[in-house]
């Protein structure tokens, strides 16, 4: 196997922008069709469907209680988990087909979605930050979801090992 080599000056690998783009379509996925429509709460006939296949339809509720341990609990984390492991496989499924050791593309692309996570939990926080303010003068505070991050990065340790392990013949762990 030979191994892909890293720009000095950018620190990428060539398979960087495949990889990148692929990436920032599924977060803008998420953010476009699972997060901002939750905006047109009240206003519109909204329905999300949620990972397990079952909607939800909002239209008329108020953003409490149950709405929001549903935007919180089951709306993006099943799929954030899909998509970490579908990189990550897709990355190394392109590795071994071209006989390159996929261990630096790996790597890089556990990185860029571990900015991905960032994004749409940034994005989820604005969403919820606006639907607590509506109908009240002050903003309301922004909810701090670093754990939610923290334990979805821990997901993409776990998910980069095992893919190390079945794609680069090195199984070296996760930074």
């Amino acid at each position: 196997m030979r191994s892909l080599p890293v720009d000095p000056d950018t620190d990428e690998t060539p398979l960087h922008a495949r990889t990148k783009a692929n990436v920032n379509r599924r977060a803008e996925y998420l953010i476009s069709e699972k997060i901002d429509p939750w905006l047109m709460m009240g206003s519109t006939k909204q329905t999300i469907t949620l990972h397990n296949g079952r909607t939800f339809g909002y239209y008329g509720w108020e953003y409490d209680g149950t709405v929001i341990t549903i935007f919180w609990e089951s709306l993006i984390d099943p799929f954030l988990e899909d998509d970490i492991q579908a990189v990550l496989d897709e990355v190394g499924a392109e590795c071994r087909t071209n006989g390159i050791d996929a261990s630096v593309p790996l790597d890089e692309a556990a990185s860029l979605l571990r900015g991905m996570v960032y994004r749409v939990y940034d994005r989820m926080v604005d969403v919820d930050q606006k639907l607590c303010t509506k109908g009240r003068s002050e903003k309301a505070p922004r909810r701090d979801v670093q754990w939610k991050i923290d334990r979805v990065k821990k997901t993409i340790n776990e998910q980069l090992k095992a893919a190390k392990a079945l794609y680069s013949g090195r199984g070296k762990s996760a930074q």
